[in-house]
């Protein structure tokens, strides 16, 4: 369902010094604290196997992936991720937690909707509507998180 050119192999990026905004999804069958478990597990993942530093969650209970209009926190994490630059990397155990349906994964990816890179725990690949500039993009997040870090300790001094 998910076409290979919007794929990339995420364990490249893993040791850049990224900001992650982290993502889950449960349907009515799930509870809240299934939810809550997927976020702690992703939130873990993150911190013990990369150099990420999560720094906002979105998370929709009781909700399907196959209707964009019912993920409510998705759609803010989206405008978040166009407007405040708030994140560098989305974080979620499978790409099937934002999208099912291909009508939404073409308006993610085909249409650009998408500003930020998202990593599939599973799979270790990263999801994005621009994976040709997906390198340079992260490393640019990247360098801009160290220099943001290094004038926040010249401030403390």
């Amino acid at each position: 369902m998910l076409d290979q050119k919007f794929i990339v192999d995420g364990s490249d990026f893993k040791n850049l010094p990224l900001r992650s905004a982290i993502y889950a999804r449960t349907l009515g069958i799930d509870s809240m604290e299934m939810l809550t478990s997927r976020l702690d597990s992703i939130t873990k993942l993150v911190r013990e196997e990369t150099t990420w530093e999560p720094v906002v969650w979105y998370s929709d209970f009781n909700r399907s992936a196959r209707c964009l209009c019912e993920q409510f926190e998705l759609q803010e994490m989206l405008i978040d991720a166009s407007d405040s630059h708030a994140f560098d990397i989305i974080v979620v155990g499978r790409f099937s937690q934002m999208a099912r349906n291909s009508n939404i994964i073409d308006y993610l990816l085909e249409d650009g909707t998408l500003k930020v890179p998202v990593y599939c725990i599973e799979e270790d690949i990263i999801v994005t509507s621009d994976p040709d500039n997906v390198k340079e993009t992260l490393m640019a997040a990247a360098e801009a998180n160290i220099i943001e870090s290094e004038k926040m300790m010249n401030l403390e001094d």
